[in-house]
């Protein structure tokens, strides 16, 4: 199944076992009419310029960008019942004239939402709003840096959360760069691009939360490179989401 059959699949699973109080997003139905609307219309066989028309229709009509972002998800969550709708939506998610941090700032919310489902959705326009061919890593989290940057002491755990989750080597080198004290940016990098092994050791080895995160993350992911040596050390750490993760990786502890 390819990568958009697989989206749609998932939110066609998602609609329909949804049931609407479970929404954390107030519905707009004149906004999920239109949406719903244009969702059937691009993907009945218009043409191209015809598909970009209903675009333009939809961004003209709904001028507070977050909220038709908000919206567009909660159609996929409760509304997109059928394979076209579900197809038309992600386009319109895709395409919609509709900056990228506004698209950041409209998921964020629902990374930790109470609803796994909203959560999946959210994670899945995070998704592709950071991927970058053009970076090394294949994700640009440089989108993430002004967020980031605003609660330094405090960052939102669910952001980072979904980043070391994404990508751990692209998410701890902008950690290293968001919050590190003068830790050089090029050797953090250096350093997540090499042996796996080498990695961990290097990261658990430093003293920062982010550091620590890399590890049990990637430990989480690669079962093999578990160290009771390193787990112990790892398990000092008391950073909310260090300790959460060192819990997922040491069950029964």
């Amino acid at each position: 199944m390819t990568t958009k059959g697989t989206l749609v699949f998932l939110f066609l699973c998602v609609a329909s076992a949804a049931s609407l109080h479970a929404a954390e997003i107030v519905p707009d139905e004149a906004i999920l009419a239109k949406i719903d609307a244009t969702a059937i219309r691009i993907r009945s066989g218009v043409t191209k310029d015809e598909g970009f028309a209903a675009l333009r229709e939809l961004d003209q009509a709904c001028t507070n960008k977050s909220l038709l972002v908000q919206q567009v998800m909660l159609y996929l969550r409760f509304r997109a019942t059928t394979e076209e709708r579900g197809y038309g939506a992600i386009i319109i998610m895709n395409m919609m004239d509709v900056d990228k941090t506004t698209k950041i700032k409209a998921a964020m919310p629902l990374l930790d939402a109470s609803d796994i489902e909203w959560q999946k959705i959210a994670d899945a326009v995070l998704s592709t709003t950071d991927m970058d061919s053009a970076c090394a890593d294949g994700v640009d989290f440089s989108l993430y840096d002004g967020i980031l940057r605003e609660t330094p002491t405090m960052p939102p755990a669910a952001l980072i959360r979904y980043m070391y989750k994404r990508n751990p080597q692209a998410a701890v080198v902008t950690a290293a760069r968001i919050f590190g004290q003068n830790v050089p940016e090029t050797e953090v990098a250096a350093k997540a691009k090499g042996g796996v092994k080498e990695s961990a050791d290097y990261f658990a080895g430093r003293s920062e939360w982010w550091a620590h995160l890399y590890v049990t993350e990637t430990m989480k992911k690669q079962p093999h490179l578990r160290d009771a040596a390193i787990l112990k050390k790892l398990e000092k750490d008391d950073h909310p989401l260090v300790k959460e993760k060192v819990a997922e990786i040491t069950p029964g502890k």
